[in-house]
């Protein structure tokens, strides 16, 4: 995609794993009653990242001795979830701690990275990253490739502007639907 847009001055192109860390979630097995009875570590799949902004509640839940015992990882509030298994690019931001299954990417932005910026910067970016996905049944992307997409960085200060232009023109829209 670099080679597609120009950028203004100051900004620059940077793959997605010089940004942030990766990390991919996991499933405790569903055989093992006492990872999910009475669990009450939040546990994201897919149809939990809705169309909102900020990913609030789940429908399931871990016990701490499911996180403990599999792939799974609690993932602080303000990690952005990015799904990578067969619905590619669906995208939240968590507002709660929580847990997330594999076909979810926890996405923690680096320091010269603003949240917001990244969450409305991978929106942007979806469709490249559909491209590069690959499978039979259903596409999927690795993390190895997602890290390895361009992304298009301005200053600091310039991604918060952005930022805040977006929330307001969002919130026009919004108003307008509403009317």
């Amino acid at each position: 995609m670099a080679e597609l847009y120009s950028l203004p001055d100051g900004w620059e192109w940077k793959k997605l794993g010089d940004l942030a860390k990766f990390q991919s979630g996991g499933t405790p097995s569903r055989s093992n009653k006492t990872y999910w009875d009475n669990g009450n570590i939040p546990w994201v799949k897919i149809s939990d990242i809705t169309d909102e902004m900020y990913v609030t509640n789940t429908e399931e839940f871990i016990t701490k001795a499911g996180l403990d015992n599999s792939s799974a990882k609690l993932f602080p509030k303000n990690t952005i979830l990015y799904t990578i298994f067969a619905t590619i690019g669906k995208i939240g931001i968590l507002d709660i701690e929580a847990t997330t299954n594999q076909a979810i990417s926890g996405i923690q932005p680096k320091n010269n990275v603003d949240l917001f910026y990244m969450y409305y910067g991978l929106k942007f970016i979806t469709n490249e990253v559909q491209k590069v996905s690959t499978g039979v049944a259903q596409n999927n992307i690795n993390l190895t490739k997602l890290k390895e997409q361009w992304f298009p960085l301005p200053p600091l200060e310039e991604q918060k502007r952005i930022v805040v232009n977006l929330d307001n023109l969002f919130a026009k829209i919004d108003k307008a639907i509403a009317l």
